[in-house]
């Protein structure tokens, strides 16, 4: 036992003394940087440099995923800021206040996500894109949800599909069933729950921290992206 305290008490050591020089240097540089004024909704801080990262990520993986959001307006209200990934961000659980900056997307609001999203879902994805392009994208999947389609094909395949998984409810897996049949046309029930599987390491990328290392839910969304990415 005093071997493994003593092996851990100098790693210890080294990793305080690192981030208290990190934390000393990102001070020093931010003096530097001439310091705009914004006026924030009601918040945390959260620890330094972390935030509230890992409390959002825990509430994000685990059973109940809003627990974190439902905390936050308890507190603070349905409009809060807090520190996430590094960054401040102000986050709204009001339906009006979110649809107002739905409306406004590109005129007074401008999206961004965090890095290991855009990293995943790409420049040109769905929900990644801006301007033009985006209403492009969204005219093709608006396209999709026609009512002359819904009501001649997409409905027909809910029922086939609604059938077949009734008895996998408590799997979830209806939904995944739907999007694997109609946006790729695959019917096998093996490579529906092999591609079911990688979409949720691919979901779980997507709102991990962006480490690149194997064993990392960002390494493996990064290696799912690259099998389906011709």
């Amino acid at each position: 036992m005093r071997e493994i305290y003593s092996g851990t008490w100098p790693f210890a050591i080294t990793t305080l003394f690192f981030l208290l020089f990190l934390a000393k240097f990102l001070r020093n540089k931010n003096k530097n940087v001439p310091k705009t004024s914004y006026k924030l909704p009601p918040g945390r801080r959260g620890w330094p440099l972390i935030g509230d990262s890992f409390s959002w990520y825990n509430a994000v993986a685990s059973s109940h995923p809003p627990r974190f959001v439902e905390e936050q307006v308890k507190r603070f209200g349905k409009i809060f800021s807090c520190s996430l990934f590094g960054k401040w961000a102000v986050v709204s659980a009001d339906p009006f206040f979110n649809r107002f900056v739905m409306q406004n997307e590109g005129k007074l609001f401008k999206s961004s996500y965090p890095k290991s999203f855009r990293d995943l879902v790409g420049k040109n994805g769905v929900i990644t894109v801006q301007g033009e392009q985006q209403r492009k994208l969204h005219g093709i999947a608006s396209n999709m949800m026609r009512l002359e389609k819904l009501k001649f094909h997409f409905l027909e395949d809910i029922q086939r599909v609604m059938t077949q998984t009734l008895g996998g409810f408590q799997d979830n897996q209806v939904a995944i069933h739907l999007m694997v049949n109609q946006l790729l046309g695959v019917t096998s029930e093996s490579e529906i729950n092999e591609m079911a599987q990688l979409f949720s390491d691919f979901v779980d990328g997507c709102l991990s921290v962006p480490i690149n290392l194997p064993g990392c839910p960002y390494h493996t969304a990064m290696k799912v992206r690259q099998l389906y990415i011709v």
